[in-house]
């Protein structure tokens, strides 16, 4: 893998001069995605994590789950799809699949969007319309009648022409972070993990935002793997997937309970599992290191 070296954020034109992004790569990323919360109990951390990455990596993964999605995505697909659940009718199987597979690639895109942009936020744009296709799936999955139609109305409402043209155009805004960017990125969610381990009791909503923070090194890493593949990356991918897996099923099972009014989501707190709490301490650690190398040498 190359890096650039103490270059500023990369210009349109540096990024037009950069390998393009190949088809098989945007499979090998799908298909990572797939099993992005897969368990491996015996997974581990390489001994010393780094940060070395640029303008130019941060660009290429940012292209990468951008072709992703003009590739996989298609609105008039989503209207369909979005017009059967506003008349009340089911989604078979088929349209399931198909849904879940489009509202992966907007969560790719998003987190990309987050991740690899010198801002490091969400374009506002996208993230409501993922947002709202989570909730979407989340109400369709506990059969909440009512919260499937006024989600699928509202997704009918950012499939208009001009509501996706304004999405897109916030997509065309992209410019690739800095290194010192994006360690204090890192850096910045680290921050947050630390606080949500120093607690001896923790609350759904606050379990959720640390499970999004997983998520979010899970694309980073799945990104590498996949433009720079190595037994180092894939270790990494291996490791936060168990931790995406872990937290993610906790998680299921919190959103049915306060759906069914059994769990006060934003103010009734337990405790951290252990074996979610050593792992989550262990990629703080790991990459704190990475972020301060110096102070991890000395």
């Amino acid at each position: 893998m190359t890096t650039n070296t103490g270059a500023p954020s990369a210009s349109i034109e540096r990024m037009r001069e950069l390998p393009p992004v190949t088809a098989r790569q945007c499979e090998t990323l799908f298909a990572a995605i797939q099993v992005h919360d897969d368990i491996h109990l015996d997974a581990t951390l390489p001994e010393t994590m780094h940060l070395d990455y640029g303008p130019d990596q941060f660009a290429r993964s940012f292209a990468l789950a951008r072709q992703l999605w003009d590739t996989g995505v298609h609105r008039h697909a989503l209207i369909r799809l979005a017009i059967k659940l506003t008349l009340g009718r089911r989604l078979s199987e088929a349209d399931m699949n198909e849904f879940k597979d489009i509202r992966a690639r907007f969560k790719q895109l998003r987190f990309a969007s987050m991740i690899f942009d010198e801002t490091h936020h969400y374009s506002p744009a996208l993230h409501q319309f993922t947002k709202t296709m989570g909730h979407l799936q989340d109400a369709l999955k506990n059969g909440r009648a009512l919260g499937v139609a006024a989600r699928a109305v509202m997704l009918r409402v950012l499939l208009t022409r001009v509501a996706y043209r304004r999405m897109k155009r916030g997509l065309d805004r992209f410019r690739p972070s800095s290194r010192a960017q994006f360690r204090a990125y890192v850096n910045g969610e680290l921050g947050v993990i630390r606080d949500f381990l120093a607690k001896s009791g923790v609350t759904g909503k606050e379990f959720h935002e640390v499970r999004k923070i997983a998520s979010r090194m899970m694309a980073i890493y799945d990104s590498m793997n996949t433009l720079y593949p190595s037994a180092y990356h894939r270790q990494i991918t291996l490791f936060i997937s168990t931790i995406n897996g872990m937290m993610g099923g906790m998680h299921d099972g919190m959103i049915e309970r306060r759906l069914s009014g059994a769990q006060d989501y934003h103010a009734e707190t337990f405790p951290l599992p252990p074996e979610i709490g050593a792992r989550l301490r262990r990629l703080e650690q790991s990459l704190a290191d990475a972020c301060h190398p110096g102070l991890a040498a000395a």
